[in-house]
């Protein structure tokens, strides 16, 4: 139920999060986690009281070893401008876990404000390797060097700080624009359209490279047309992006299997398998493989389930009715 809990709070159900939370709180009245949850869900809610209530809970159940309490109870305290409690817990929070850069960031920002300039560049320091992600480290460290007096080190942080925001608002402009193609593209294909899919599922590429969809629909496109060569360099940026996706495990498995690589093949599809057994696709694919491993009896159990799966696909029957006949052909003996 912890995992439920996760899933509606991310979804942003947070009425339906809290219920979860009850329940797991009658379960496990000792267990300081459903504290610090709800805080986090009454955090998204906006209710920063009630939230301020179920962490100081957790802390309470359990003071050591609950680092992400004591920050969310910080941050709420920066927010109403409570410094110095601000400060105390966050200290805590670093105490515990000392690397965590957005733990030590909000505590520099808060000895900044608290104009403890000095503490505050020595927590904004130990975070500073985080920087390309949390740019506002940066921006920070440079306001703590202005007001140290230190002009030049102050520019150098402004100067990173601006270059980093600058490049995140790129990708996100760049995410966007990828994103709004790759939806024209999915309205080509639906139209059957492949010629002006693919161009602008290009397009989505040279905006992203790194956008897993597009690989995935121009692997799957290339496949088709037998252009393995170009379809392996799709579906190898696709494994190196997300090695467990069942789609990239089973056009992977498709490629070898056009190459008539049926271990590699099988490798691949075993694995779909494992994540997914109730895809058809797969099953019968599993199956031909299987068949060009001479491996006939898993071979009939994989168009079994296929057909099972996919009951209106002839297809698939047919596949199962040939190796049947064929299986049972070579089992009869020889007449003399």
């Amino acid at each position: 139920m912890w995992v439920l809990s996760d899933v509606y709070y991310r979804l942003e159900q947070h009425d339906v999060a809290l219920r979860v939370l009850d329940v797991l709180s009658k379960r496990a009245p000792g267990d300081a986690r459903t504290e610090l949850n709800k805080g986090q869900v009454y955090i998204a809610k906006g209710n920063h009281e009630l939230a301020r209530k179920y962490l100081e809970k957790s802390i309470e159940k359990k003071p050591t070893n609950n680092a992400l309490a004591y920050f969310e109870l910080g941050k709420i305290l920066h927010q109403h401008d409570d410094m110095a409690s601000a400060k105390q817990v966050l200290v805590e929070a670093v105490r515990q876990e000392g690397t965590n850069p957005e733990y030590l960031h909000k505590l520099g920002a808060v000895c900044l404000a608290l104009n403890e300039v000095e503490e505050a560049i020595q927590y904004l320091k130990r975070a500073e390797p985080a920087g390309t992600t949390i740019p506002e480290i940066y921006y920070n460290l440079g306001r703590a060097y202005q007001k140290q007096g230190n002009l030049a080190a102050a520019e150098s942080y402004m100067k990173k700080f601006q270059e980093i925001s600058s490049a995140q608002r790129d990708k996100k402009n760049r995410s966007r624009e990828s994103g709004n193609l790759l939806t024209l593209a999915e309205e080509q294909l639906d139209r059957r359209n492949k010629t002006e899919a693919r161009a602008l599922l290009e397009q989505v590429l040279q905006a992203d490279p790194n956008n897993w969809d597009a690989h995935g629909y121009l692997a799957e496109m290339l496949l088709a047309l037998g252009d393995l060569d170009l379809a392996k360099q799709h579906l190898m940026r696709m494994e190196e992006l997300n090695r467990d996706s069942v789609v990239g495990n089973y056009l992977m498995a498709l490629y070898w299997y056009k190459n008539k690589q049926y271990h590699a093949a099988s490798d691949y599809a075993e694995r779909a398998k494992r994540i997914q057994p109730g895809n058809s696709e797969l099953r019968h694919l599993l199956g031909d493989i299987y068949v060009g491993l001479g491996r006939h009896k898993e071979a009939t159990d994989e168009y079994e389930a296929a057909v099972r799966l996919a009951p209106n696909r002839s297809d698939y029957r047919q596949s199962l009715e040939v190796l049947k006949s064929r299986f049972k052909t070579n089992q009869e003996p020889k007449t003399q």
